[in-house]
């Protein structure tokens, strides 16, 4: 038996019959294109000082909210002193990779695994030392470090940075 005549006609109907039943649907107008919205240019970046610190407050961002950092720096003049004059820490502790902590938790501190109570002592960093309250900090993994003590040590307040902690 000869099936290329049965294939061939039966390859035929079922083309047919499929084409029998199709509808064309019709399409809508694609909707017009929205205008693009227009870019607020960015502001002008502060210039930073030898200190690390802005020499002006940077402005928030064009439509928003935001707080400049240094509000929630609130130390006074004093702190300031304080953590600034002769270091008090001469024990060294050791080496720690630490992050900002809450900026809510004012003044000059350092939570680490390092101590087991709280105590005083020093921070430094790239050559700066900064006097802190050393907290202990249970689990291991890290420190916390305040506002206040980043940016007197002028470390970038969104890096992790490896602090020498002194006891004293």
């Amino acid at each position: 038996m000869n099936f290329k005549p049965v294939f061939a006609a039966t390859a035929f109907a079922l083309t047919v019959a499929g084409c029998t039943n199709m509808a064309v649907e019709e399409t809508a107008p694609a909707p017009a294109a929205e205008p693009a919205p227009v870019q607020e240019p960015m502001p002008e970046p502060p210039v930073m000082t030898e200190s690390g610190f802005p020499s002006r407050a940077p402005s928030a961002l064009p439509g928003t909210s935001a707080t400049p950092v240094g509000s929630f720096d609130t130390a006074s003049n004093e702190e300031r002193a304080a953590a600034t004059s002769e270091p008090t820490g001469n024990a060294a502790l050791g080496t720690t990779l630490a992050t900002l902590g809450s900026p809510t938790e004012t003044g000059y501190w350092v939570k680490t695994d390092l101590v087991g109570a709280t105590q005083s002592g020093s921070v430094a960093y790239n050559g700066k030392t900064v006097n802190v309250e050393l907290r202990p900090l249970t689990g291991s993994g890290g420190s916390q470090i305040s506002l206040s003590a980043m940016r007197e040590l002028g470390a970038p307040l969104t890096d992790i940075v490896e602090v020498q902690v002194y006891a004293g």
